[in-house]
Parts: C-alpha cells; sequence; structure tokens
C-alpha cells in the first residue's frame, strides 16, 4: 500500500509538473506561444507583415487559438486569414489598417475580436455568430466600411439575425454548402445583390428570412435547391425589391409571403410539374402579393399557362393578364 501510495503521490507530481511546463512560452519566428494539453494558443507577434494567415501549427504543435489582444492596435496589418482558430477577445481590435479578414466555417470567437477595427472592406465568416456579435453588443457597432460578406465554404446554416445592423454592403456570397437559411436571417440590413452559389441546394428557407432588406434588387436561388415551401414573411418589406425567381423545388406560397413590396414587378415560377399551391388567407394584408408594383407579374412554364390562368386560387389574388409565359423574358 506503501508502495502504490509513493507511486500516486509521484504520479500527481508528473501531470503537475506537465501541466506548468504546457503554460510557458514559446517562440516560433514572429509568433509567442502558449501550449495546454497539446494545443497552441498565440500570445503575441512581433512581425510587421500586412498580409498574414496564421499558422496551423508551431513547431509542430497545432495551434487552435489566436489570443486575447494578440493584434490589438497593429500599425502594419491590412489582411489576415485564421483556418480553424478561435479567436480570442480583442485579437483583432482597434486596427485601423485592416481591411481583410477571412475565417472558416469552423472558426469560433470569444469576446469582440474585431471590437474598434472600423475600416474592414471585407469579411469571411461562418454562419453560426451574428456580425454583431464580433464587434460588440449593439447592431450600431458594426461599421459602416463593410462593403462584402462572404459566408465561409462548408458552412451548413445560417442563424438568426446573422446580418442584422449591415448597412450599404455591396454583395453578399452564400457557398455551395449551405443547406439552412434561419427565421430573420436577413432582417433589416441593406445590401445591393445577395449572391447564391450557382449550386446551392438550399433545403430549408425558414419564415422571415429575407425580411425588412434594403436596396436588394434581385433575388435568384440556384437550381438545385430542394425547399418546396416559400413561408410567411420570408420576402416581405423589402425595400427596393424587383425581381424573384424561384427553383424548381417550390411548389407551395404562404400567405404574406411577398407583400408590401411596392416596387417587386417579377416573379418567376420554375416548377414545372404543375400549378404551384397558394396559401388561403383571410385578410387582404395577408395576400401574398399585398401592395406589390402595380406592373407585378408572374412568369410560369408555358406549358402551364392556361393552368394557371384557369385557377381560382391564383386568379383571387392576380389579374389575368398578370400571368404570362415564362418565354416572355427570353
Amino acid at each position: 500500500m506503501k508502495k502504490i501510495g509513493m507511486f500516486l503521490l509521484s504520479l500527481i507530481f508528473v501531470l503537475t509538473l506537465s501541466a506548468c511546463f504546457d503554460q510557458d512560452d514559446s517562440q516560433s519566428g514572429d509568433y509567442h506561444y502558449q501550449v495546454t494539453a497539446g494545443r497552441a494558443t498565440i500570445t503575441k507577434y512581433t512581425g510587421d507583415e500586412s498580409d498574414i494567415t496564421l499558422p496551423s501549427q508551431l513547431n509542430g504543435v497545432p495551434v487552435i487559438k489566436l489570443g486575447e489582444d494578440v493584434f490589438n492596435g497593429s500599425e502594419s496589418l491590412e489582411s489576415i486569414t485564421a483556418l480553424n482558430h478561435a479567436l480570442g477577445k480583442h485579437s483583432l481590435a482597434n486596427i485601423d489598417t485592416l481591411r481583410e479578414v477571412h475565417l472558416s466555417a469552423e472558426a469560433m470567437i470569444e469576446g469582440t475580436p474585431l471590437s474598434g477595427s472600423n475600416h474592414i472592406e471585407t469579411i469571411t465568416i461562418p454562419g453560426n455568430y451574428r456580425l454583431r456579435d464580433y464587434y460588440g453588443s449593439s447592431i450600431s457597432d458594426i461599421p459602416r466600411s463593410i462593403q462584402t460578406i462572404i459566408v465561409a465554404d462548408g458552412t451548413q446554416s445560417l442563424t438568426h439575425y446573422l446580418f442584422t445592423g449591415a448597412v450599404d454592403l455591396n454583395k453578399i456570397e452564400l457557398p455551395s454548402s449551405l443547406i439552412t437559411i434561419r427565421s430573420n436571417a436577413f432582417e433589416d440590413l441593406e445590401v445591393h445583390t445577395i449572391s447564391f452559389a450557382d449550386d446551392l441546394a438550399l433545403g430549408t428557407l425558414e419564415s422571415n428570412a429575407f425580411v425588412n432588406i434594403g436596396y436588394v434588387n434581385t433575388v435568384k436561388f440556384g437550381e438545385n435547391a430542394s425547399f418546396d415551401t416559400i413561408k410567411t414573411g420570408t420576402f416581405s418589406d423589402l425595400n427596393g425589391l424587383e425581381t424573384v425567381i424561384l427553383p424548381r423545388s417550390v411548389t407551395h406560397i404562404q400567405e404574406g409571403t411577398f407583400k408590401n413590396n411596392q416596387t417587386l414587378e417579377t416573379l418567376v415560377l420554375n416548377h414545372e410539374l404543375g400549378v404551384v399551391e397558394l396559401a388561403t388567407f383571410e385578410h387582404e394584408s395577408d395576400h401574398p402579393f399585398y401592395q406589390a408594383s402595380p406592373s407585378f407579374s408572374v412568369y410560369v412554364p408555358d406549358h402551364l399557362l392556361e393552368d394557371y390562368q384557369e385557377n381560382s386560387a391564383w386568379l383571387d389574388v392576380l389579374a389575368f393578364d398578370q400571368i404570362k409565359p415564362v418565354s416572355m423574358l427570353d
């Protein structure tokens, strides 16, 4: 028993010593880091490179995190790419020279890593954090400098209110890996173009996903999309929306889907196996195209034109001559 006790005490001593050793500062080139449980956290950068891709390993040790305040106040950093790294609190904060930040779909953040970096123009982000989470507690903390938001390749879902508060964006780019857009993901932002990857096989589009967006002119889904229903409020209150092109998979449109879009002129339905079903509604304000443009038209597959023009549900919401063959758009 005495030998066993001595062995356990020795083992505890070795493990404790190892843990302490893990915390020692190490250096590889311009990077200082600490190792915990065999994984490195970058604690300091002493270089002056303007374009940096964070290393995946330092001296053979996997790098998993950019620690707190590492680049805070840098006067040279213009572009940084973090692969599967977590960003620590204020790790990229208060950098006036920073123009581009590129994160992977697996990236994680702690605190507000970009707080005060108010000149970023292009940012690549995963889909599981709201844009404002990078900057502060309020949407007012999001800088107006951002022009392009790219959702990282490999991202499968966009969280609720992901882009809310972004102002005067030029473009949002969505990857082919995207499967789900959560409700209100695009609510209350200003963007001119939402770009869907050509082979995007979107499976779920939740209600109010695109509600109250300013500036966007056209929304076009990829041919490989598989969602079948445009849900309540999905495209309501978009200031400037003129054209929506739906994929072949859409077979149902719920009430109030496109309401309060006074600039909406064109809806293209590509489902070829029958008439897209419209939900019934009790109040005029729940009309799926309530307050659309006076010149609003729906374009349908040529071989289904008569079916639409004879369908009572569609004729309840549109005049006969507002239903047109898609060939007229060629």
